[in-house]
């Protein structure tokens, strides 16, 4: 019994007992002594091998066209099938087609030579048992990048979360939209998306990204609070930002691309880069996190939110330290004080210095950046920023450090270990213990500094700071060597350099040249 429409329909087609029936239906129903089994997307393998039975010349071909039919075997037959009946289309050029969205759709039809349908009849056919509400709710599902859960659909909708069950459920029974048992998520298929977009109107795919932008600007602030909280609430905001990264991602863009003609989504635009500032910092490579501040400074100024246009200064500068562009760090710093001034924010002006600082050291002004962070000091203390103290005094010690002086950097050091311990700063608590084993290596206690080194490198791993990791073992790399413990020097090196390369950090060349010398020797 194929296409059965519901269970009403086929109770009083069930033959006597002792027969088989076979059904099948685009719709989920139960009925006695009924086993059911939902017949899934191939796995990749399969799906490649599926379409080199039909058409063996696809050959190297069969990965890249399998993702695009989305692992569903209707496309993957027809694709396959167009190929094999096709001589003179190469497989390169079908998949090169099949890559276009607006095409995908129309090419995954009949060959002609039989009945059947093409992928898109089909998804049309499931379409149009949905009502007209359930129909637009799906569509709406469009602004989602991958996977998504009740509450983000609830939120899309402007639904109560029991009733946005209710509605995913349904087109889940209805086979519109996929649900992941062990990971309690829906997804909507990527040939369905191809559907859904060519039925949506302007005005419907708008009204869902804002409202989609909106929820995720919200959640990232949720992830980053929970990361700030410390404890075992950095393992549970690191796991929510990892599953929603996605969607984070879509949101911003979103808001980056139409901030400029609507107030309301520049708002969201700036909002986005200071709503997970900790783990955005921790988790995005710093050249994103230079276009976020970019694009969050365009639009605090197009608002004239001088208060906005200091934090993403602030952080743009940040950013840029990160990636060795040392000028423009400082140019962005001067603005942030200059604003911070005449607004009367001192928590902006001490970050400003400190930024300024950190720039002036890499470029090897000690004198100025000892200025700079001792400027930060005090204003920390005055208005009674423990965060912001503790920062500075760790980048005297750094900058002291620096200039031949670790007795006086490791008085720093700890000063800072301490503060940020008390504030349950795990960031800030490695960066001491680094600081202080390199201070101490610079005495000459290796075993006291490599000791120092991997508490600072257990606690990057746990927080997810590659930038803290990739600092860490290439620090205890040289300790090692110290005490002759080549091997593993080379191998913490390695280790190091391959994330530094990751990051685009600028000591990377540096770490790559060492190992070469070590690997001669």
């Amino acid at each position: 019994m194929d296409n059965a429409k519901d269970a009403a329909q086929m109770k009083s087609l069930i033959p006597p007992e002792g027969c088989a029936l076979l059904v099948t239906s685009r719709t989920h129903f139960k009925l006695p002594g009924l086993y059911q089994k939902d017949l899934n997307t191939f796995p990749p393998e399969d799906a490649k091998k599926f379409l080199l039975e039909i058409a063996p010349r696809i050959k190297d071909e069969a990965e890249a066209i399998a993702k695009l039919c989305g692992y569903l075997a209707l496309a993957l037959r027809l694709a396959a099938t167009a190929v094999a009946e096709h001589i003179d289309l190469s497989p390169a050029e079908y998949c090169q087609s099949l890559a276009d969205e607006k095409k995908r759709l129309k090419l995954l039809t009949s060959s002609g030579n039989g009945p059947d349908p093409s992928v898109e009849a089909s998804i049309a056919l499931s379409y149009s048992l949905l009502d007209d509400e359930a129909q637009k709710r799906w569509r709406m599902l469009l602004v989602f990048p991958d996977t998504l859960d009740t509450p983000a659909a609830a939120a899309v909708w402007e639904m109560e979360t029991d009733a946005a069950k209710g509605t995913l459920s349904h087109l889940v029974q209805f086979s519109m939209l996929e649900w992941n048992d062990s990971t309690k998520r829906y997804r909507l298929h990527d040939l369905m998306r191809d559907f859904a977009r060519a039925k949506s109107t302007a005005t419907e795919s708008q009204e869902a990204a804002l409202r989609h932008a909106k929820y995720y600007g919200n959640l990232l602030r949720t992830a980053d609070d929970l990361y700030v909280k410390g404890g075992d609430s950095i393992t549970r905001g690191l796991a929510l930002f990892d599953i929603e990264q996605g969607n984070i991602q879509a949101g911003q863009s979103w808001a980056a691309t139409y901030s400029g003609k609507d107030p309301e989504v520049a708002r969201l635009c700036s909002a986005y880069p200071a709503r997970g500032f900790h783990i955005l910092n921790l988790s995005q490579h710093p050249r994103e996190q230079i276009r976020w501040c970019e694009v969050a400074l365009a639009a605090a100024r197009q608002l004239g939110d001088r208060a906005a246009e200091v934090i993403h200064l602030g952080n743009l500068s940040n950013a840029c330290n990160s990636v060795g562009d040392y000028r423009r760090a400082i140019a962005c710093c001067q603005q942030q004080l200059t604003i911070a001034s005449q607004i009367g924010d001192r928590r902006g002006q001490g970050n400003a210095l400190g930024n300024m600082g950190i720039a002036y050291r890499y470029l090897g002004e000690h004198q100025r950046a000892i200025e700079s962070h001792e400027q930060h000091l005090a204003i920390t203390r005055k208005i009674d920023d423990r965060t912001g103290e503790a920062h500075a005094l760790g980048n005297l010690g750094t900058t002291y450090g620096a200039l031949g002086k670790p007795l006086r950097a490791i008085e720093y050091f700890k000063q800072t270990l301490e503060k940020t311990r008390a504030i349950g700063d795990r960031l800030g608590e490695a960066a001491s213990l680094g600081n202080l084993g390199n201070a101490y290596a610079n005495l000459g206690e290796t075993q006291r500094a490599i000791d120092f080194g991997e508490q600072r490198l257990a606690i990057s791993r746990e927080i997810r700071d590659r930038q803290g990791e990739s600092v860490a073992l290439w620090n205890l790399s040289l300790m090692l060597d110290k005490l002759g413990r080549r091997d593993e020097a080379i191998a913490h090196a390695e280790a190091a350099h391959k994330i530094k390369e990751q990051i685009e950090d600028p000591y990377a060349p540096i770490v790559r040249k060492q190992l070469e010398e070590w690997r001669k020797a």
